[in-house]
């Protein structure tokens, strides 16, 4: 990203479960982070599912062919299948992925007026919107469901960029002041709460 987010992230990474369609970001300072952010993917995921991953495909991209993460993948037992440069149809899914999520960006942005610092959060959200949408290669089901086998409320989703009050805890206040602040919704914590 040209702009850097407001704590600095000027990339993003993202996993897509072959299976589920179901897609995970993860925003990174440098693209050195790649190796960490695949790590914390994978123990989620396979602590999540009780499966191993056995295959990563990628583009051929540095962050990707190097020692170390090779080294990780061999370790790990996955099979690391990297496409042939100058041809992005070989990792068509991924690439699908991405430019679906650039596009919901570019709307959630446009429509809520807010400034390219916030492009990271709205990455975060359209992959969220994403894993709550249904999807006719799975029979109509959402990512999350063919993940969880749980279907996915969506009665949390509201719009990018839209007010919100937030409540201010009254060990946080003093008696005459304000009981919540205004904010804008910029995205979901993925982990909070009983939402899948």
């Amino acid at each position: 990203m040209q702009t850097p987010t407001l704590n600095g992230k000027r990339y993003f990474i993202t996993f897509t479960n072959e299976a589920s369609g179901r897609v995970s970001v993860c925003l990174l300072s440098s693209k050195d982070g790649a190796l960490t952010a695949f790590h914390a993917y994978r123990m989620g995921v396979e602590k999540a599912s009780g499966y191993n991953i056995k295959c990563l495909w990628s583009d051929g991209g540095g962050e990707y062919i190097n020692k170390g993460f090779r080294k990780y993948l061999e370790a790990a037992g996955i099979k690391h299948i990297v496409s042939p440069s100058y041809s992005p149809s070989q990792n068509g899914r991924a690439e699908r992925m991405n430019r679906t999520l650039m596009d919901h960006v570019c709307s959630m942005l446009e429509d809520s007026q807010l400034h390219k610092e916030f492009r990271g959060h709205a990455v975060l959200t359209a992959a969220h919107i994403h894993n709550h949408l249904t999807s006719r290669s799975n029979n109509n089901t959402t990512p999350l469901q063919y993940w969880t086998g749980k279907e996915p409320g969506i009665g949390h989703l509201r719009v990018f960029g839209s007010p919100a009050w937030v409540h201010i805890p009254k060990e946080k206040r003093r008696k005459l002041d304000p009981k919540s602040v205004e904010c804008i919704i910029v995205g979901y914590e993925e982990h909070a709460g009983s939402r899948v």
